[in-house]
């Protein structure tokens, strides 16, 4: 009888204990789901050919940036991190010559595996940003929101060129 219980009591250390390396190592790494974001994506608008290009995740933190090539010279539109704050996940732009050059805040409001959708209600334009999965190699980037009481929405189609 004694065995037993010794046998159950163990049997529910080693239970506990993987549960608990479990929910240790999708802690430390709550950006892995965002990894085939990483890479250089390109998209063509009416004008020139628009880039972002995204880091892995490493130590909690994935950065990103946006960026158009004028000729030879590289034009910097933004900076971007995505990371893990508290309990939420959040997309962080700054964009140069918007908000006072100061990063703004979108919360992860759905993740799956085609789509991230990130939202501020609160800031001026967009107010939601979404990321679509086409295929391993293509994405589509979307900004919305509401200007002057008028919906409005940008998209553009990315292919991934590394």
């Amino acid at each position: 009888m004694i065995y037993f219980y010794k046998m159950k009591t163990l049997l529910s250390i080693v239970v506990l204990a993987i549960l608990c390396s479990c929910n240790d190592a999708s802690e430390k790494q709550p950006l892995n789901r965002f990894e085939k974001l990483s890479g250089l994506w390109q998209a063509h608008n009416s004008e020139t050919y628009v880039y972002e290009e995204w880091s892995k995740p490493a130590n909690g933190v994935m950065y990103g940036k946006g960026y158009v090539l004028n000729e030879s010279d590289t034009i910097l539109n933004e900076r971007i991190e995505l990371k893990k704050m508290g309990d939420s996940i959040f997309y962080i732009p700054t964009v140069v010559g918007q908000n006072n050059n100061q990063p703004v805040r979108f919360k992860l409001i759905n993740n799956s595996d085609s789509a991230f959708i990130f939202e501020n209600p609160d800031h001026d334009f967009p107010q939601r940003i979404t990321y679509r999965f086409i295929g391993k190699d293509s994405i589509t980037a979307r900004v919305q929101g509401i200007i002057n009481g008028e919906p409005r929405s940008e998209e553009l189609y990315y292919t991934r060129i590394q």
